[in-house]
């Protein structure tokens, strides 16, 4: 429901961005175009999804969330394609000659800002989580094909839609009496046309900000210290999902862990596995080891009760068995344990014989398991540090293959990875998109993009500081995401910047009328495709809106007035500079 929500306001934001004046409500506006967006989207989606099941590619509840974000992300290249049609109707380009000069330049926009977020989050498949491998995954699918759609589909429904208002046709959602079917003239001659741009409100009001020599010196100054003063706050963050935060608000669950907080101090009693890999129980000695340890176990303050729990393990009663028997503990051990076995057949449960068949244990016991209660706690990182202690304890007493578990250490073991994790995997994606800036543009624009998007990771980090929000699998997808999706708003301006001829002035003008209202409009989409999820019943769909809200405002914050700033210095300091090297007629 949240995601048809999503759709629908940005469809209807579309919709009215294309349809605004001059252009004429029911004759040369463009609503059905902006609802012809909602099939990219759908589209890719689903194209997407089939490909992971093609390839195999497990899904996962994340997953769920990339829709929002094609929701959002994946219209802005439509907003970008319209925006250079339409250009290319101004300047008077023929029918035969509309699409191919918007995706000259658009297209290569697109082609830019596309290939940049794919590629970040197909590097998100080095992760050692499969959760964030499937999101990343899915993410790349999805992408792929909003670039496939926005180059080919978009572009047709553009076309038919333009037909209809040369022709004076009404728009579909529009009576036939409430408007004249008037043909639509095209405001220059039809030929080539120049190439000149509108000037905008966002050029008018910023370009002498940004040119000012204050502006040149006081923005890349704030942005800085912004960014450095997030990167302290990213150090207090702390680390790690609580189980109230992966359920709905009105879950039953979240009362009894409230409950559990306060009259148990948050502790609960969980039965642990302590899971003894390979035969070694014909061994007197090795017996004695782990007899040892059991004993080193239960007398730790996180341990209640004796191993076996109230019924003892399975070794004890078949110690038992024997003793009742007259056999040696030893020397008849694998030789009794299939008729132990058929006797008492619950234990089948905690044994895993080496032939695979309980009835024929004659060749050793493969692993077996013994339980044990543990007061667990809610905190991850002393659910790691427990963890750590029994498991080195366990191998320095020789069972180096064995191991204790509870489904909490799994917990445990991402949380106390995930700072690493993290570090590890947005140095990874930030270091593919540059090595892609620098394949298509020159070393000091590409640095420039590298700076913004550092800066806007930086940020992020920060702001979930201040917004209580920690790091865990949620937070680490939705920083993998933000790096291609803060690339998109300062690729665009950064290529319109280098296009532009003359000095700074003219050129941070030129990007800023040229991509500056494309844009906003792109960010606009993303608030809206996101804003439904802070309305979720769970705490994880929130946590990934507040990084996507972020993404947006710190995105087109460094995209509007950092990056021509910092362009503004390079092409400054190297005339010769700022060059794309990739040619527009790709």
């Amino acid at each position: 429901m949240l995601f048809i929500i999503s759709i629908f306001i940005i469809v209807l934001i579309l919709a009215i961005s294309f349809s605004i004046p001059p252009k004429t409500l029911c004759k040369d506006s463009r609503i059905a175009v902006g609802f012809a967006s909602f099939f990219v989207v759908i589209f890719a989606v689903m194209f997407s999804f089939g490909l992971m099941g093609w390839f195999n590619v497990t899904g996962n509840a994340v997953c769920i969330m990339i829709m929002f974000i094609v929701a959002g992300v994946g219209v802005d290249d439509c907003i970008v394609v319209e925006n250079f049609y339409s250009k290319a109707i101004e300047q008077g380009k023929p029918r035969g000659k509309r699409v191919s000069a918007a995706l000259k330049r658009g297209g290569l926009a697109v082609f830019l800002t596309s290939t940049s977020s794919i590629l970040a989050f197909a590097s998100g498949n080095f992760s050692d989580m499969p959760g964030v491998v499937g999101f990343c995954t899915c993410g790349a699918f999805c992408f792929t094909w909003v670039f496939v759609l926005s180059v080919t589909f978009f572009p047709a429904m553009l076309v038919i839609d333009q037909r209809r208002i040369e022709r004076g046709g009404l728009e579909c959602l529009c009576c036939d009496t409430c408007c004249s079917t008037t043909p639509v003239l095209l405001a220059k001659k039809e030929g080539d046309g120049d190439e000149s741009i509108a000037e905008t409100k966002v050029g008018r009001l910023l370009t002498p900000i940004l040119t000012s020599g204050a502006g040149k010196i006081m923005i890349p100054l704030v942005f800085g210290a912004w960014a450095a003063a997030s990167t302290m706050m990213m150090l207090k963050n702390g680390v790690g999902l609580t189980v109230t935060d992966v359920v709905p608000d009105d879950s039953y669950i979240a009362e009894l862990v409230e409950t559990s907080r306060e009259h148990w101090h948050g502790n609960s009693y969980r039965g642990m596995q302590i899971v003894m890999v390979g035969d070694f129980y014909d061994d007197e000695a090795k017996v004695a080891k782990m007899r040892e340890y059991f004993e080193w176990l239960e007398g730790r303050a996180f341990i209640e009760g004796s191993v076996g729990m109230s019924e003892g393990t399975w070794y004890q009663h078949y110690t038992g068995y024997l003793d009742a028997k007259g056999l040696n503990r030893y020397s008849d051990f694998h030789a009794n344990l299939s008729p132990f076995l058929e006797e008492f057949k619950k234990f089948r449960t905690e044994i895993t014989c080496v032939s695979g068949d309980y009835g024929d244990c004659s060749a050793g016991i493969k692993c077996a398991k013994m339980p044990v209660w543990q007061t667990s706690k809610i905190d991850t990182f002393e659910l790691y540090q427990i963890e750590v202690e029994i498991n080195d304890k366990i191998e320095e007493m020789g069972f180096t293959t064995s191991y204790n578990w509870i489904d909490e250490f799994g917990y445990a073991d991402a949380d106390a990875s995930i700072e690493v994790a993290t570090l590890v995997s947005l140095s990874t994606c930030v270091a593919v998109v540059m090595a892609l800036m620098l394949f298509l543009m020159d070393v000091g624009s590409s640095v420039c993009i590298f700076v913004c998007v550092a800066f806007v990771d930086m940020d992020l980090l920060g702001m979930m500081y201040y917004w209580d929000v920690k790091l865990s699998s949620i937070s680490f997808s939705g920083l993998i995401m933000s790096i291609g999706l803060s690339v998109d708003y300062n690729i665009h301006i950064a290529h319109a910047f280098l296009e532009g001829k003359g000095g700074v002035v003219e050129r941070t003008k030129h990007a800023l009328d040229l991509m500056g209202p494309s844009v906003l409009k792109g960010g606009l989409t993303t608030f809206m495709g996101t804003v439904v999820l802070s309305q979720a019943s769970s705490t994880v769909f929130r946590i990934f809106f507040k990084i996507c809200f972020g993404t947006v405002v710190f995105g087109i914050a460094h995209g509007i007035l950092l990056m021509p700033v910092l362009l503004g210095w390079y092409v400054t300091v190297f005339p010769t500079g700022g060059v794309v090297k990739v040619s527009p007629g790709l």
